[in-house]
């Protein structure tokens, strides 16, 4: 009998053939959260129960919690964000185990360069649906509703003018702009 042959890298050679199956990822089908279904989770007084949105979204990636007498606060975090970067997330904070503020981050977009001049042509008072037609869509929202008063950061971080990192924020309280940030842009 002759020996075996062996290759570059001391493998035995053999007749058997070799199955590679691919994993598939984001990018070959659009998994995990859905801005439809983030957009569905009630928060604040009447926010959703953390058993609804566990059955919706099923075991969080990261939890951390936190008690200060009879009131306890949760955080729990998704990463797998349907259209999102490598990065993305959803997460929600519960308060006595209802939802209290949510938050989707790390959205791809697609959208014009922003400029400075863009960013300043936005004022208080302006509907959220203005800044949205005006700017485009958000990377990255962060919602909360606490005692009546609802609060919506949009964050853009993408196809930003100015220097590397340059990044904005508009805030919507009650449904119009009350302020808005940025840094580094031009």
């Amino acid at each position: 009998m002759a020996p075996e042959s062996t290759s570059g890298n001391n493998e035995r050679a053999s007749n058997s053939k070799t199955v590679t199956e691919k994993k598939e990822t984001k990018s070959d089908k659009e998994a995990g959260i859905t801005e439809d279904q983030y957009n569905s989770i009630q928060i604040g007084d009447n926010g959703d129960s953390k058993e609804k949105i566990t059955s919706m979204f099923g075991s969080a990636d990261s939890t951390s919690n936190s008690s200060i007498g009879n009131t306890s606060s949760e955080l729990y975090i998704w990463n797998d964000v349907a259209g999102g970067g490598v990065v993305s997330n959803v997460s929600v904070s519960f308060i006595n185990n209802l939802a209290s503020s949510k938050s989707i981050s790390g959205l791809k977009v697609d959208r014009k360069k922003i400029s400075l001049a863009d960013f300043n042509s936005i004022q208080n008072g302006q509907s959220e649906d203005d800044v949205i037609n005006i700017l485009g869509k958000p990377n990255s929202l962060n919602e909360s509703s606490i005692m009546g008063t609802s609060t919506k950061i949009l964050s853009y971080t993408s196809n930003i003018s100015g220097d590397l990192g340059a990044n904005f924020n508009v805030t919507i309280s009650d449904g119009a702009v009350s302020g808005k940030s940025q840094a580094s842009m031009s």
